[in-house]
């Protein structure tokens, strides 16, 4: 069993906002690389205000591969939740 740190997240974007989505924390911050983990993304900028609706259209982890998040649910402009983490990340990222 290898566990790994989630150090942040990287969001894209595909609203109208007027400033990049931000990361604030990633919690649990830390997991078991051999299964999936779900995790709750706190930040700014989530929601596309003039759309009404989630504007977030990629989730990777700020590791060297960019892993990508399998789903997630965008809660409100400052929350995500389920967000999952494939297993096969390499630890220490």
């Amino acid at each position: 069993m290898s566990y790994l740190m989630y150090a942040a997240a990287v969001i894209a974007f595909a609203g109208s906002a007027s400033a990049a989505p931000t990361v604030s924390s990633v919690a649990p911050s830390v997991g078991d690389s051999s299964t999936e983990t779900t995790v709750v993304i706190t930040g700014s900028g989530f929601w596309d205000t003039q759309y009404n609706d989630d504007g977030v259209s990629d989730i990777r982890l700020d590791d060297p591969d960019e892993t990508p998040f399998e789903s997630w649910d965008t809660i409100n402009d400052t929350r995500i939740e389920s967000a999952v983490i494939p297993p096969g990340v390499k630890p220490g990222t």
